[in-house]
């Protein structure tokens, strides 16, 4: 699969060999992913309806994908600003949003935010009274003082299911 993305084999007989192995037709979510940066090194080749389907079948989904996560990105910021909070986001939206633009992006399954550490206290108390779930189990409390002492993120899950990196320890950029 790695060499039908872009790997320095044909695309076509690297793509086809994948689809031969047993495995192809239960390929996990960060195979799929990978299956768009196929159908762009294939592009204007042909292909059967066989080999096309699970490539159509994951740009339908990358699309989809990005509608939901622009809406929860919206949700987000109407949430947070009115608590004083500013949202920046980060990763797989900031690029779809600054970079790829309308084509949407396999790469991009969550959304990340950096809020001020001095924010992050009313971001959490606000996304929690929203109903917002904390995904990871430690540490056991949710005080943003203890948890900003030993985690730089926590993870959460909207009410609509999205979830939702909330950063708050600045990084050098690379």
């Amino acid at each position: 699969l790695v060499r039908a993305a872009a790997g320095p084999d044909a695309p076509l007989a690297a793509w086809r060999r994948y689809l031969a192995f047993p495995g192809a037709a239960t390929a996990d979510e960060g195979e799929r992913r990978l299956y768009p940066l196929v159908g762009g090194r294939l592009a204007g080749q042909s292909l059967s309806a066989a080999e096309e389907a699970p490539i159509k079948a994951q740009r339908r989904a990358a699309t989809v994908r990005q509608a939901v996560l622009f809406d929860a990105a919206a949700r987000i910021d109407d949430l947070l600003r009115p608590a004083g909070v500013t949202p920046v986001f980060l990763k797989g939206l900031a690029l779809q949003i600054r970079v790829f633009r309308e084509r949407a992006i396999p790469a991009c399954s969550d959304v990340d935010i950096f809020v001020a550490p001095n924010a992050l206290a009313p971001c959490l108390r606000t996304v929690e009274a929203a109903g917002w779930t904390r995904v990871e189990a430690w540490p056991r409390t949710g005080d943003p003082q203890v948890m900003a002492r030993v985690l730089t993120q926590a993870n959460y899950r909207m009410p609509n299911r999205v979830m939702v990196d909330i950063h708050w320890m600045p990084r050098a950029v690379m």
